[in-house]
């Protein structure tokens, strides 16, 4: 499934940028139901759209739901740092929540640097994860510092 071909996430994409978010919830969901029933969907693609369903939902202030998403989108793509790194911006862009977002950094970071972990294909090199989550722990660090 190529998103940038589906009509439905196109659509859904259309309307949340115009504001209109309970129609591209909508939109969104039919996206992921068709998703789910297509028997070779990457991984990285099912858990994507969990995330894009799951940062509509926080919009349409169901946060709870959004978090299981999220949750969702990790055990989906288990392992997959470009999920966690997306998981944490959505933690420190769209929630705030800059203690969680660092948690989620340090976790990339730590899985990272690991000796047992092994880059998959198709994905941007370590140094891209290591980068954008050293980048966002320190500008979560930041914004707490000017809560304290």
């Amino acid at each position: 499934m190529k998103l940038s071909e589906n009509k439905k996430y196109l659509n859904a994409e259309i309307l949340r940028v115009k504001g209109d978010i309970s129609n591209a919830l909508n939109a969104m969901l039919l996206c992921l139901k068709d998703a789910q029933k297509e028997p070779n969907i990457e991984p990285s693609t099912l858990s994507f759209l969990f995330q894009r369903l799951g940062e509509l939902r926080y919009l349409n202030n169901e946060k709870n739901l959004a978090f299981v998403l999220f949750e969702k989108s990790t055990e989906v793509n288990n392992g997959s740092l470009i999920t966690e790194l997306f998981y944490a911006k959505f933690l420190a862009n769209l929630c705030q929540d800059y203690k969680k977002a660092i948690y989620k950094c340090d976790f990339i970071i730590s899985t990272g640097t690991s000796p047992s972990y092994f880059e998959p294909e198709n994905t941007p090199s370590i140094d891209y994860f290591l980068e954008n989550a050293m980048e966002l722990k320190n500008e979560c660090l930041e914004k707490l510092e000017h809560f304290e």
